[in-house]
C-alpha cells in the first residue's frame, strides 16, 4: 500500500514535466502560464467564498458586508482578456505568415469541444437536480433549461437572454472570447495598416480610452451591452499594443531588472485592490471607469513585471504555477458547477458558522476539489484537442 501510494504521490509531482504545454505558432513562454494561474485563482478564490457564504447564508448578495470586500472576479477575467489579445495577435505582429483557415480552425477545434462536452454534463445534471435559492445565476432567468442550452452551444446565451449562461455562468467570458475571434482578423488587420509604430501605439491608446467610456456608459442603456466583446474591448486591445511593444523593443530578451520586480508588485496590488474596488465602483460611472482602467492599468505593469522582473519572472515560470496555468481552460469550465455541487454536500456535513468562516471553508475545501477535477479534465479531454490535427488523428485510430 505504501509503495503505491509513493508511487501516485511521484506521478502527481512529475506532472509539470509530463504534460508541458504543446508549442504552437508562439514560443512557450511560461510566465504567459504564470499569469493565467494567477487570472485563474483569483476568480476561484472569489466563487469559491461566494459559494461558502452562500451555504453560511444564501441572502447574502455579493456587495453587502464581508462580501463587499472580495476581489470580484472581474479582474481576472480582465487579465484573461488582456492576455489573449497579446497571444492572439504575436504572430502577426512579429510578422509571420498566418493563414486564415488554419487560424480559425486551430482556434475553434481546440476550444469547442471541451465545451461542449461540459456543456452537455451539466445541462443533463441539471435535468435531474434542480438547485435551491444557493445558486443565484441559475434562477435569474426562467426559460426552459433546453432553450439556455441551445443558446449556450452557439455562445449567444448573454445576446439572447441578457445574463449569464444558467448552465455554467461563469461562460459569459467565454462568448466574449468567441466574439473577438470572429472579428479579429478585421482587427489586426486594420492595426497594421497603420505602419508607424507610434502611431499604432497612440491609435490603441484613442480606441482604449474610447471603448472605456463606452463600456462606463452604455450598460446602462442595454444590459445585454455587458455580453458583447465591445464591453471589453479596452482589455484585448491593451493586450495587443503591449504586444505590439514587446515585439518592437525585444523585451523578452532582455535582462531582467529589479525595477521590474518593484512594477510587478505595484500591479498586483492593484490588480486584486481593483478586484476589491469592484462592487463600491459601481455606483457611479466616473468611479466605475477609474475602476477598470484602474485595473487595466496595474495588469500591464503586472505583465511587464512578470517577463523581466529579476525575482517575478522566476516566480511566474515555477513550474507547477505554469503547469495550473496550461489547465486553466480545463479548471475554469467546471469549477462552478462542482463548486456548486460539493458546497451542497460539505455543507450537510459542516456547514460554516460565520461570514468569514464560510470565505475560508470554501477555499480550504472547494478549491483543491476543482483544482484537482480540472487538471483530470484537463490531461485526459482538452490535451486531446490541443493538436488540432486531432479529427484526423481520431479517424486513423478509431474509425479507419
Amino acid at each position: 500500500m505504501q509503495d503505491f501510494s509513493t508511487k501516485w504521490l511521484e506521478r502527481i509531482a512529475t506532472l509539470p514535466s509530463r504534460y508541458v504545454r504543446p508549442v504552437g505558432s508562439v514560443r512557450f513562454i511560461p510566465q504567459i502560464d504564470g499569469l493565467r494561474f494567477l487570472a485563474l485563482y483569483q476568480v476561484l478564490f472569489f466563487h469559491a467564498a461566494l459559494r461558502g457564504q452562500r451555504a453560511f447564508d444564501s441572502s447574502i448578495a455579493t456587495n453587502k458586508g464581508l462580501s463587499a470586500w472580495l476581489s470580484h472576479g472581474t479582474a481576472g477575467v480582465e487579465l484573461f482578456f488582456f492576455i489573449s489579445g497579446f497571444i492572439v495577435s504575436a504572430p502577426f505582429i512579429a510578422g509571420k505568415s498566418v493563414n486564415w483557415s488554419d487560424f480559425v480552425w486551430k482556434r475553434i477545434s481546440r476550444i469547442h469541444p471541451p465545451y461542449f462536452i461540459t456543456l452537455v454534463i451539466f445541462f443533463v445534471a441539471l435535468l435531474i437536480y434542480t438547485p435551491g435559492p444557493e445558486a443565484q445565476a441559475f434562477h435569474h432567468d426562467t426559460s426552459p433549461l433546453w432553450q439556455s442550452f441551445a443558446a449556450s452551444c452557439f455562445y449567444l446565451h448573454g445576446l439572447i437572454f441578457n445574463v449569464s449562461p444558467r448552465i455554467n455562468p461563469p461562460l459569459w467570458s467565454l462568448e466574449i472570447e468567441m466574439q473577438f475571434y470572429l472579428i479579429f482578423p478585421a482587427i489586426i488587420y486594420s492595426y497594421l495598416l497603420i505602419k508607424n509604430f507610434f502611431v499604432r501605439i497612440i491609435f490603441s491608446a484613442i480606441v482604449i480610452l474610447l471603448s472605456g467610456i463606452f463600456h462606463a456608459g452604455a450598460g446602462v442603456l442595454w444590459k445585454g451591452f455587458d455580453y458583447t466583446v465591445i464591453s471589453y474591448f479596452y482589455m484585448f486591445v491593451s493586450g495587443m499594443a503591449v504586444c505590439d511593444i514587446v515585439n518592437r523593443f525585444d523585451f523578452m530578451n532582455r535582462a531582467d531588472s529589479v525595477l521590474f520586480d518593484v512594477f510587478c508588485l505595484i500591479g498586483f496590488l492593484g490588480f486584486i485592490g481593483g478586484g476589491i474596488f469592484y462592487n463600491a465602483s459601481k455606483v457611479d460611472t466616473l468611479l466605475y471607469f477609474g475602476g477598470f482602467m484602474f485595473r487595466m492599468s496595474a495588469i500591464i505593469l503586472l505583465f511587464f513585471g512578470a517577463i523581466r522582473g529579476r525575482i517575478s519572472r522566476k516566480i511566474f515560470a515555477i513550474p507547477w504555477l505554469a503547469f495550473l496555468g496550461s489547465a486553466c481552460y480545463s479548471i475554469y469550465l467546471t469549477h462552478v458547477p462542482l463548486m456548486q455541487l460539493l458546497a451542497v454536500l460539505f455543507a450537510k456535513i459542516f456547514p460554516p458558522t460565520s461570514q468569514f468562516n464560510a470565505w475560508l471553508w470554501g477555499w480550504v475545501l472547494l478549491i483543491p476539489c476543482v483544482t484537482a477535477c480540472g487538471v483530470i479534465f484537463h490531461i485526459y479531454v482538452e490535451r486531446v484537442f490541443m493538436d488540432h490535427r486531432w479529427p484526423k488523428i481520431f479517424w486513423n485510430k478509431y474509425l479507419s
